[in-house]
Formats: C-alpha cells, sequence, structure tokens
C-alpha cells in the first residue's frame, strides 16, 4: 500500500456510509469525517507511531481513533473506541470488513485488533504476573 484509500466503507445497523478522506500525510497519518445530520459528525484516526525513528526499526504500531463530534463552535471530537494494529494492511481491512484465517481449519475471521499483551509483548515489555 502506497497512500491511503480515499474513501472507507463502513456499515452499521443495516446502512452503509462512506467516511472521506479529510487530511493525510504519506503513510503515517490519515483522518477520515462522515457528516451526520443535523450538525453532528463521525471520524476516524489513523496514526503510525515507531518506537525509534522510522529508518532505524521496521516495528511500528498503528493507532486507530474512533471520534465522534459536532460541528458547532469549536467542533470538538470525542474518542469513542481505540484499537492497535500491526500494520496500516490490518487497520484498513479491518476498517473495510476484510477477513483472515487465524488458525488453520477454522472460518475466517474479522481482522482483529491487537489485544493489551499482544502490544506488549510486540515492544519487549515485560509483562507482571499477579
Amino acid at each position: 500500500m502506497d497512500k491511503f484509500p480515499e474513501t472507507l466503507p463502513w456499515s452499521h445497523i443495516n446502512q452503509i456510509d462512506v467516511y472521506t478522506l479529510r487530511e493525510s500525510q504519506g503513510l503515517d497519518y490519515a483522518f477520515y469525517q462522515h457528516d451526520l445530520s443535523f450538525g453532528f459528525k463521525h471520524g476516524i484516526e489513523i496514526v503510525v507511531g515507531t518506537k525509534k525513528k522510522r529508518h532505524e526499526s521496521k516495528k511500528c504500531l498503528v493507532r486507530v481513533q474512533y471520534l465522534s463530534g459536532n460541528s458547532w463552535g469549536k467542533g470538538t471530537w470525542i474518542i469513542v473506541d481505540l484499537k492497535f494494529f500491526m500494520s496500516v494492511e490490518d487497520a484498513i481491512g479491518h476498517l473495510t470488513g476484510e477477513t483472515r484465517i487465524y488458525k488453520p481449519k477454522r472460518k475466517p475471521e474479522l481482522i482483529r485488533a491487537m489485544t493489551e499483551k499482544q502490544i506488549k509483548e510486540y515492544w519487549g515489555i515485560k509483562i507482571c504476573q499477579e
């Protein structure tokens, strides 16, 4: 993938909405927005982060924030949900409803976000045993 797609389809409650790309900075940042009626809007923010500078480390973590807000006054945003992925392709695949086979001889499942334990193992952070 060399750039973010211009639109992202999103389905909920038997209705398909389209989020349009409002802002993008290469493959490091993207902001999608969907305008609702009566001045409300939803957004999706995708941010790619690394522990070190990009050229020093191949490991990156992609943060996807689901936002809800209004267009009155300052147009404030509220974070509704936050998910992490190992690559931009996984994040976009999750948002567009792509599937993957996680275990042999099983049915394909929607691409899953990383758990807190997986994130800590990925960065090499020791997990305290309780």
